[in-house]
């Protein structure tokens, strides 16, 4: 199985006005995190035609949803679709797979918000048992005496279950063939990743961000200072280093991540056929 690498890029970024190969001919473009990026039409109209003219096919992301900027984004959608014929919008929020099944011409995919991994990298260290040993200790109980505390390794059937996604399942893929969606997205987890190959699914694996976790609002809007649109004064990673934590942490707008450059080397015995990197994260140097 073939996979192709696509670049991520937000909105206001442009990328290379120069046509691209043609088996990495698609984009994405958009946020999963924060629907305050959704772009105005006009912006979207420009920013789609643009890419038509460059031979380029568009992957429209878009993050969890309330209902003011549900409609946004339906509406968004339904233009898109009217002007380029093989437009993907990854859903992050099932009320948008709900109301957009059926009602526009273009794929969607579940995204990764959906897929709920365990995306705690300690989960990394839970099979490692020359380093759990280390953590053993000796515990003073309530009732007088001293337990000692010591670690039991893992089963084969728990490691499994901490690389697999609850969306990888019969009835989640049963759900979401309802609502014509055959590819979802994975991030790379620290600890490994098992996914199931299964006929007429795809999967987008994302790297080497993996995100861990989303907050309802971040820092500037909690200062009001939100601009609506990605700047300086939001999308500015900030790392964190953590004495417990086996990589370190960074911050972006209302989002954490921690990164893992190391891709699986069978991708296509996973039913993996593409690999989406995230442009201003994946420049960061950690």
């Amino acid at each position: 199985m073939a996979v192709d690498t696509v670049e991520w890029y937000d909105w206001s970024e442009l990328p290379p006005a120069r046509p691209l190969r043609h088996e990495n001919r698609r984009i994405y473009v958009g946020s999963e995190t924060c629907a305050r990026f959704l772009p105005g039409l006009e912006q979207a109209l420009d920013y789609c035609q643009a890419q038509i003219d460059m031979g380029r096919y568009l992957t429209v992301v878009t993050s969890w949803l309330s209902d003011e900027f549900l409609a946004k984004a339906i509406e968004l959608i339904e233009l898109l679709s009217e002007r380029h014929q093989q437009l993907e919008v990854v859903c992050n929020d099932w009320g948008l797979l709900h109301a957009a099944n059926g009602r526009f011409a273009c794929e969607l995919v579940a995204g990764r918000l959906l897929a709920v991994q365990r995306t705690d990298p300690r989960l990394a260290m839970f099979g490692r048992v020359a380093l759990q040993r280390t953590m053993e200790k000796d515990v003073p109980h309530v009732e007088g005496f001293t337990a000692r505390l010591k670690h039991c390794a893992p089963s084969s059937a728990l490691l499994a279950h901490l690389r697999q996604s609850p969306l990888d399942c019969p009835q989640t893929l049963n759900l979401l063939q309802t609502k014509h969606v055959h590819r979802f997205e994975v991030s790379n987890l620290l600890q490994g990743l098992e996914t199931s190959p299964r006929a007429g699914w795809r999967v987008t694996l994302h790297y080497p961000d993996v995100l861990i976790a989303v907050a309802r609002d971040c820092r500037s809007l909690s200062s009001r200072k939100c601009p609506g649109k990605p700047d300086s004064t939001c999308s500015t990673p900030v790392a964190h280093a953590y004495d417990d934590f086996p990589v370190s942490l960074y911050r972006d707008a209302n989002a954490w991540f921690y990164a893992n450059p190391n891709v699986p080397d069978n991708l296509s015995e996973m039913g993996i056929d593409r690999l989406v990197r995230k442009r201003k994260l994946s420049s960061r140097p950690w």
